[in-house]
């Protein structure tokens, strides 16, 4: 799913934490501003920064899950069995979720939740209405640093979303040093973060004020 970036377990270099991401033009800057003025409907959330289920726990995602492709190796077929894990996960425990939106429902929920992204990027999910995209490390020694940085990429890189799913069902790491790496490292545009444990809870992880 173009231009989306599966199963990479190279880190990125890791920014200060005062750096924002260069501007791509004057025009594209007034795009995205004007963008998010258009946000007319509110949203059914009453928090724009924390998604919280309305559903009954024991739900199904709608949406077609993901497929590998052709070619694909097995460090990206388990990064794609993972993001389809994470989506039924998230709706067992009560979340409405609809895997792989089209372009417009994509565009429709950014106009009414006042998120914005790379109109051309394919997100992984709508959360309750919210574009979300997943990242599953797939390696059980993966750094805290190098899973920030997927989320960078996602976030600042590709723009395609300002909510970040992360599954952490291969992961062994310590959960207390990823908080703190989000933390102390913030991620300019990104609104919310969920984390799904080894033994499948979802919680939500802090981020510092002031990085949506």
């Amino acid at each position: 799913m173009p231009p989306k970036s599966r199963g990479h377990d190279e880190s990125l270099p890791e920014r200060p934490r005062s750096a924002r991401p260069a501007a791509r033009s004057v025009q594209a800057a007034h795009d995205e501003i004007g963008e998010a003025a258009r946000a007319g409907r509110p949203s059914q959330q009453t928090n724009h920064l924390i998604t919280r289920q309305t559903r009954e726990t024991g739900g199904r995602p709608t949406g077609p899950p993901t497929r590998p492709q052709r070619g694909d190796d097995a460090e990206v077929r388990r990064s794609i069995e993972l993001e389809n894990e994470a989506a039924v996960t998230l709706a067992d425990h009560g979340y409405q979720v609809q895997q792989n939106p089209t372009r417009s429902e994509v565009a429709a929920a950014r106009q009414a939740t006042g998120d914005i992204g790379n109109p051309r990027s394919k997100p992984d999910y709508l959360i309750e209405g919210r574009v979300f995209d997943c990242y599953s490390p797939t390696k059980p020694d993966k750094n805290v640093r190098g899973i920030h940085s997927q989320v960078i990429e996602k976030v600042v890189i590709l723009r395609q979303t300002q909510r970040a799913v992360v599954n952490l069902a291969d992961w062994a790491g310590d959960l207390a040093a990823l908080r703190k790496q989000f933390s102390d490292w913030p991620i300019a545009g990104l609104k919310e973060l969920k984390v799904i444990t080894r033994n499948g809870d979802v919680i939500q992880i802090d981020l510092p004020s002031g990085t949506d």
